[in-house]
């Protein structure tokens, strides 16, 4: 769905919303990736994309830096504007941080995985990745897909046939 997920030469489809002073660009590092320059102020860069409403999608990146601090970190926005600078306009968002920190300066650490669920709230929907720390982001998607849900919920759909046949399996 998305134009460009795993850049080859550019970073078309992708805008930038970037706060002043920070920027996206293309990057040859892994393959091709799209590199949010967060050094002054929050980097962000944005897809629209036509969805369903009250369909549920799943935004996903993975991301890699240089060096690695305390608090760096990523944000996978879907909203129904796009952002600008430091202002979301989230629907929904998710801030990832690597479990590790402790990687050599100026290594590309591997690569570390953010996965963002939501439902649709309009037929344009903007995908960003959000940063306010230099990072490459690759192997982007938007993917529908089905909720999750409880065991609790589907015991609460269950019919009187499959009950009367579960009870009997468990006695056994």
């Amino acid at each position: 769905m998305l134009t460009n997920p795993t850049p080859t030469t550019n970073v078309t489809g992708w805008t930038d919303n970037s706060g002043s002073g920070s920027s996206i660009s293309y990057s040859s590092t892994g393959g091709g990736s799209i590199y949010l320059n967060g050094s002054t102020a929050y980097a962000n860069a944005t897809q629209a994309l036509t969805t369903v409403v009250g369909q549920w999608y799943v935004f996903s990146v993975a991301t890699a830096a240089q060096t690695f601090s305390s608090n760096h970190e990523i944000v996978l926005v879907a909203g129904t504007s796009a952002p600008s600078g430091q202002t979301l306009n989230a629907t929904a968002q998710m801030t990832v941080r690597p479990e590790k920190t402790d990687f050599t300066p100026n290594y590309i650490s591997e690569e570390f995985p953010a996965v963002l669920q939501f439902q649709a709230t309009a037929t344009t929907t903007y995908f960003s990745v959000h940063s306010g720390y230099p990072v490459y982001v690759k192997n982007m998607s938007v993917r529908e897909c089905v909720p999750a849900v409880s065991y609790t919920h589907l015991r609460a759909h269950e019919t009187l046939r499959y009950l009367v046949w579960r009870l009997l399996l468990e006695k056994k």
